[in-house]
């Protein structure tokens, strides 16, 4: 059966759960100069900066994200070959947590899991087969943050 591009349009409506992969508009693998470009100006490269003792990433761009009302600040971390693996984002204003919630709901649909650490740090989860894995993590009274990167298959 052949479907039209506004059959396959609709199935992607239709689908419960939307696909993740990748980030926005970078692909995992892509080169720090890559994804720069990618950015149209809103990510600049910068020299190189552990992205937590003995992960063996290197975060090597950072940059700004806007989705509608929300401004993210997004860092860019690479493995060792110099290949995108990691994307993390903030947005910056703990009264706006709860739009960012939303936000990721509605971008992500409900996460897989949600923890709280006795009331002290909430964390959410996306992580399905073949996708990316998502963990949203939250403090009261501080701006939440999202870790991003390929999924397992």
């Amino acid at each position: 059966m052949r479907f039209t591009a506004p059959i396959l349009t609709l199935l992607a409506l239709l689908s419960p759960h939307p696909a993740v992969a990748d980030w926005e508009y970078t692909k995992w693998g892509m080169t720090p100069e890559q994804v720069v470009h990618a950015s149209n100006g809103a990510v600049l490269q910068t020299k190189a900066r552990s992205a937590g003792e003995g992960s063996g990433l290197e975060i090597r761009a950072d940059g700004e994200f806007v989705a509608g009302s929300l401004r993210f600040d997004v860092s860019f971390g690479f493995d060792g070959a110099g290949r995108l693996a990691f994307v993390s984002y903030v947005q910056g204003d703990p009264a706006r947590n709860g739009l960012f919630k939303a936000w990721l709901i509605r971008k992500y649909g409900e996460p897989q899991s949600r923890q709280n650490a006795n009331g002290n740090f909430e964390t959410w989860t996306w992580n399905r087969k073949g996708l990316d894995t998502i963990e949203f993590e939250i403090a009261p009274g501080a701006s939440g943050f999202v870790i991003q990167s390929p999924g397992g298959d």
